[in-house]
């Protein structure tokens, strides 16, 4: 039973990485307790969506800048993601600011 797991994770990984999406993204969607994500992975690399309204899409906060999509303060320093990034500051490193 494992094994077969296994293939299909994998096999669904590939298919969603030849799609351009990470394999984050594919075990988030199909095993949603192992992460805070519950949105589909399609919705979630959506290039336009701004789920938290930070003023970065899910796109750039998810191959760029390794942010939280669903966060408008990732590192809960008071600071949106992308001021902290348009200022020169780490947006996932609170003390940075």
């Amino acid at each position: 039973m494992k094994l077969i797991l296994v293939i299909a994770l994998v096999l669904v990984t590939i298919g969603l990485a030849a799609l351009g999406t990470s394999a984050f993204f594919a075990v988030a969607y199909y095993f949603p307790g192992n992460t805070q994500t519950t949105t589909t992975s399609d919705k979630l690399i959506d290039e336009k969506l701004d789920s938290d309204g930070d003023g970065l899409t899910n796109k750039q906060e998810m191959e760029n800048y390794h942010t939280d999509p669903h966060k408008k303060d990732t590192d809960n320093d008071g600071y949106s993601d992308k001021q902290e990034i348009d200022s020169g500051f780490d947006p996932l490193n609170p003390p940075s600011r």
